[in-house]
């Protein structure tokens, strides 16, 4: 049985698995009791149907923007 968010390989070629991955990230509104985000920051992932807890290894590069000018 095949549920929602599986997936489907050969069996002598297995989906590789990670525990890192490098992404490029756009934080919209940060909780009021955690308002920073900095390294070690813990956050939940969504990715479609996939959820779970992470947390932030490094920060190679940041650029804040002001939404309210445009």
């Amino acid at each position: 049985m095949v549920n929602k968010g599986n997936v489907i390989c050969e069996r002598d070629a297995p989906m590789p698995v990670s525990q890192l991955i490098e992404v490029d990230l756009q934080v919209h509104e940060l909780l009021d009791y955690k308002p920073i985000m900095s390294k070690g920051y813990t956050c939940m992932m969504h990715m479609h149907t996939f959820g779970d807890e992470c947390y932030i290894k490094d920060i190679i590069w940041a650029d804040e923007k002001d939404l309210a000018s445009g």
